[in-house]
Formats: C-alpha cells, sequence, structure tokens
C-alpha cells in the first residue's frame, strides 16, 4: 500500500459476524523480537493499529514486553498510539526509547512487495479446503528483497531466513482475507530475531 491508511478504501471479507451497517475494522499489526541468547529474555515490541473505516480513524497500542525463563520477571508496559497523516502519534507519555521507535517505524507492507512466491525455495507447506487456510515456509536468502529491507531498516542478521506465510478467508475479486507472515533469523550463540507482521480484518463492534 502507498499508505496505511489506504485500509479505509480496501473492503475485506465479511461474514455473519458482521453487523449490516458496520463497514468494518482493518488490524494491521507488527512485532520485533529479539533474544541474544538463551539466558536473556525476549524482548518484543509490539504494534496494534485498528483502522475503523465507519469513522476513518486509526488508534491502537504499543506494547514492549520482556519474557524470562523465570516467568515472574516479566515485564509488559502499554502505551496507547493512533496513526494519522501517515505516522504514528504517541497519546500516551512513554521513555525516548519508545518515541524514537515509534518515529521512524514502517511497516513492510507500506514499503515492500512479496512479488512471486513461486519464485522461493519453498520447505513445508499444509492445507485446510475446510477453513480455507494455508500455510508455506519459505527459504529466503541474505539477498532477498525482504530480507535485505530487514537487515537494513531494523538491523536483523545477514544471513538465510525462514518466512511463514497464513492466509484465511474466502477471496473474492472485491475482497481480501486475513493474512500472516512472520519471519525468522536464529544466529550461532542461540541468538533469535523475528519479525511478524499481520492484516486481519474484524467486526468494528469488538471495539475498535
Amino acid at each position: 500500500v502507498k499508505s496505511l491508511e489506504d485500509f479505509y478504501d480496501m473492503e475485506g471479507f465479511r461474514d455473519k459476524e458482521f453487523d449490516k451497517d458496520d463497514k468494518g475494522t482493518w488490524v494491521v499489526s507488527s512485532k520485533i523480537a529479539i533474544q541474544k541468547d538463551d539466558s536473556s529474555p525476549l524482548v518484543s515490541k509490539n504494534i496494534y493499529l485498528f483502522f475503523n473505516k465507519n469513522n476513518n480513524k486509526a488508534t491502537g497500542k504499543f506494547v514492549l514486553s520482556k519474557i524470562y525463563e523465570d516467568f515472574s520477571k516479566n515485564t509488559e508496559n502499554e502505551y496507547r498510539i493512533a496513526y494519522s497523516n501517515n505516522k504514528i502519534e504517541l497519546l500516551d507519555n512513554a521513555p525516548k526509547e519508545v518515541e524514537l521507535f515509534l518515529k521512524d517505524y514502517k511497516f513492510l507492507v507500506e514499503e515492500k512487495s512479496f512479488k512471486s512466491l513461486n519464485n522461493l525455495p519453498k520447505i513445508s507447506s499444509r492445507h485446510n479446503d475446510n477453513l480455507p487456510l494455508y500455510s508455506i515456509n519459505y527459504l529466503i536468502k541474505q539477498d532477498n528483497e525482504i530480507n535485505k529491507w530487514l537487515q537494513q531498516k531494523y538491523k536483523f542478521m545477514k544471513q538465510d531466513a525462514i518466512m511463514n506465510i497464513e492466509n484465511s478467508g474466502e477471496l473474492s475479486n472485491s475482497s481480501l482475507s486475513n493474512f500472516y507472515f512472520k519471519v525468522r533469523y536464529k544466529g550461532k550463540k542461540e541468538e533469535i530475531q523475528y519479525f511478524r507482521e499481520s492484516i486481519n480484518f474484524k467486526p468494528s463492534k469488538g471495539g475498535y
């Protein structure tokens, strides 16, 4: 998309959960998680934005969490955000670290295209016709465009990675379904890095 605000004009797949007059809400989320080694906490930075097509307003939250092997040490801090004029705005007071992270944050869907997935080596896949749902794992080489974007934008490891893509919901010529993908890296010293992004279409009555 040229801008996340394009979601206001996009139609999503509607099921019986939608009220007659509800235009729906797009939920766009993104997550960066890093664990430096098996004795360090998993630090994750999560962004959730709710693009309400009924009023063309987007609000959400940023969640910073640290997960330890000893769950009693876990921490989580949540800050309200909004999205307008193509940028994320903090609605709560937050540490400088959070301000700087959100100031220049870009979703992959804003800057890159998956192009032809048929050109990527497929590692494994599963498909369920009843839902419908499919999930595919691809190998993305170090010089892949998405891999390079993550390396340059968010300092991810310069190595091959595994990308998992899931798609659910019925597709038609005029609507989009739920979409999820995750890119995962694993370093030599048990360091783990992953980037996740998802796009879902939900009824607005859920409080979005």
